[in-house]
């Protein structure tokens, strides 16, 4: 498991966290899929979120 923090839009009481979990088996995801994650991250506020949160990135295959 890998951890990432970072500074909330809402403040410094607030930091936003993301997880990633990949498994280690022979089918396991790329590495680079958590850089392609962590790119796609964008302010809550910005117009291409669609409001959503929460959402679940499913492994590339």
């Amino acid at each position: 498991m890998q951890s990432l923090v970072f500074p909330s839009s809402v403040g410094t009481e607030s930091p936003a966290l993301v997880r990633y979990i990949f498994d280690a088996g022979e089918e396991r995801p790329p590495l680079a899929d958590m850089d392609r994650i962590t790119k796609g991250i964008r302010p809550a506020g910005d117009a291409g979120t669609g409001g959503g949160v929460g959402s679940s990135i499913r492994p590339t295959q």
